[in-house]
């Protein structure tokens, strides 16, 4: 969440006053009164940076005397002394008001409103900074790991079918709308911050057993290609979803989209089958899915606790990120995702309507991702957080395996870029770890 209001403090030292007016997206302008003194002390200095580069005859370099260097370059005196009073009121300010600039390329504005060797100076100065970060209150964080959910026989049907399905044989189904035991290919994606695409051309079954409960009202009776607007609400008696829940809030505001309905001729169950899966028997290999899904369902449950953590010191602590951080990723972004015209490579054909859509997607998911990055470094500290080039491959193959709006690696990065993304990813989650570890203590 970007900050809205304005926030103005004042500080002074022996040579300078200084107004700092925070703005959004981490502007701020210093307006800053310079003494009569500080201003006679530039002007010494460009007096001697002139001596220093200028000759005139009958005078060795450096030593022209002061009366003639006024005469002959005063203009030049001018101009140098106040560069080096802009530079001097600008850095003290800085040092002063403890704010650092957000890139060399963040001064946006230098401007002396007035200058006088009796009266003083005012400089006004407009720049992007550092974001300030709230500091964490650990032992406030509420978030935990919670237990697994278990895996019953259902669940390894559900699982031993989709294995199935893989070598099954497809028709498609067109001219109606979906009907109850279809199976049917959805995008799903979740429109609320945090925006993000759960899934896109998945497969699932369209029963009441299979599916949960506002999917499967949604999809039935629509036609391929329609979209609806629904709310995912969580039930507890739901199978396992791809959409995950926070303790916080059960419901979460969502867009279905129809893609496909097929039909299916499933293979014939044998042994034959089974070892396309490297199990010596179809019993052997329904033991081999439950020992999976047990794992799936710990790796869950412990996502969906750093979920949870993210979205509750994101909501208590919020703070204003640096416009031009975001604005350039929103770019960097909604560019890969444009490129080329095949969906199914991962390119996003878009009217002006859905990249709109898409690029607000793609800003809130990047302020939730720059925010989560800038608090994160307080713990990186206390969590000791180490990362080696295994952990780099592994998580750079997981970028490339998400649909490409999701992803936080695209091309138009440089390769340093690159490699600084996927250790802040691993290191944040990390961080995200050791905060759960320490809460269960």
């Amino acid at each position: 969440m970007q900050q809205t209001a304005e926030n103005t403090l004042e500080f002074q030292s022996d040579n300078i006053k200084t107004k700092i007016t925070h703005k959004p997206g981490c502007q701020v302008r210093m307006e800053v009164e310079v003494t009569p003194e500080g201003v006679k002390a530039a002007f010494e200095k460009g007096l001697k940076a002139v001596r220093k580069e200028v000759s005139v005859p009958g005078f060795r370099k450096g030593k022209v005397p002061d009366q003639i260097l006024h005469h002959n370059f005063a203009q030049g005196i001018e101009r140098e002394s106040k560069d080096i009073l802009l530079q001097t009121a600008f850095t003290e300010a800085l040092e002063l008001a403890k704010i650092r600039p957000f890139t060399r390329n963040s001064l946006k504005k230098s401007e002396l409103k007035k200058c006088s060797q009796e009266t003083g100076a005012t400089a006004v100065f407009e720049l992007e900074v550092e974001p300030t970060v709230p500091e964490i209150d650990y032992k406030a964080i509420e978030s935990t790991m919670g237990e697994p959910r278990p895996v019953d026989e259902k669940a390894v049907a559900r699982a031993y079918r989709q294995l199935q399905l893989m070598h099954a044989t497809w028709e498609p189904v067109e001219g109606r709308a979906a009907e109850d035991k279809d199976y049917v290919e959805l995008d799903i994606d979740v429109t609320e911050h945090p925006a993000h695409n759960v899934c896109v051309n998945h497969l699932f079954i369209a029963t009441k057993d299979e599916m949960p409960k506002w999917l499967y009202k949604a999809v039935i009776g629509m036609n391929i290609d329609e979209s609806k607007e629904v709310e995912a609400k969580q039930d507890p008696k739901d199978p396992s979803h791809v959409i995950s829940y926070d303790d916080s809030k059960g419901a979460k505001q969502s867009r279905v989209t129809l893609k496909a309905i097929k039909k299916a001729t499933f293979p014939e169950e044998n042994a034959e089958f089974a070892q396309k899966f490297g199990a010596p028997s179809v019993e052997e290999l329904k033991k081999f899915i439950e020992s999976r899904l047990v794992r799936e369902e710990e790796e869950y449950a412990h996502e969906l606790a750093r979920y949870n953590l993210r979205r509750e010191l994101l909501q208590k602590y919020p703070f204003s990120l640096p416009q031009s951080l975001v604005d350039a990723e929103v770019r960097g972004r909604l560019a890969y995702c444009k490129h080329g015209s095949d969906l199914q490579k991962g390119a996003l054909p878009l009217d002006a309507t859905k990249e709109k859509e898409l690029a607000a997607q793609i800003e809130a998911e990047a302020r939730g991702f720059f925010m989560w990055m800038f608090m994160m470094r307080q713990v990186t500290p206390q969590a000791n957080v180490s990362i080696n080039q295994e952990e780099l491959e592994t998580e750079f193959s997981h970028q490339m395996q998400l649909p490409r709006q999701q992803r936080l690696i695209y091309q138009g990065l440089q390769p340093d870029e690159v490699r600084n993304r996927l250790v802040m990813m691993i290191m944040m989650r990390k961080c995200e770890d050791y905060l759960l570890s320490e809460k269960q203590k």
